[in-house]
C-alpha cells in the first residue's frame, strides 16, 4: 500500500461500512469484523489501520443512532420507545476518541510508510 494516509481513508471506509453491519444483522456481521480486525492488526501501519476502523465505525454507530433518535422524537405518538442506548453512545464516542487519537498520530509522522521520510 503507497501511504499510511492511504490505509487510514480504505480503513476509515471498512470501518463505516462495519460499524452499518454490525448494528442492522447482529451477530451475523462478527466473521467480517474479524476479518477486519485481523487485517487491521496484522498491516504494516497498524495504528493507521486500526485507527481508521475505529473512526468508521464509531462514527456510523452514532450517526445510526442519531438518525434513529430523531426519527422517534419526529413521530407524535408515544409509542416510539426502546431500550437505552447510552452504553452504544458511550462506546461509539470512546471509538471515535481513540480512533481520532491513532489518525492524528499517524497525520503528525508524515503518514508515509517509511516514517515519512521520502
Amino acid at each position: 500500500m503507497g501511504s499510511l494516509r492511504q490505509q487510514l481513508l480504505i480503513a476509515v471506509g471498512f470501518g463505516l461500512a462495519l460499524g452499518l453491519m454490525v448494528l442492522v444483522a447482529g451477530i451475523f456481521s462478527l466473521v467480517p469484523l474479524g476479518l477486519a480486525l485481523f487485517w487491521a492488526l496484522t498491516t504494516r501501519g497498524r495504528r493507521s489501520s486500526v485507527g481508521g476502523l475505529l473512526v468508521g465505525i464509531g462514527a456510523s454507530w452514532l450517526v445510526l443512532i442519531a438518525i434513529q433518535q430523531s426519527r422517534c422524537a419526529s413521530t407524535a405518538t408515544s409509542s416510539c420507545s426502546g431500550p437505552d442506548l447510552t452504553p452504544y453512545i458511550l462506546l461509539g464516542v470512546a471509538a471515535l476518541v481513540v480512533g481520532f487519537a491513532l489518525a492524528i498520530s499517524v497525520l503528525r509522522s508524515g503518514g508515509a510508510v517509511n516514517g515519512g521520510h521520502p
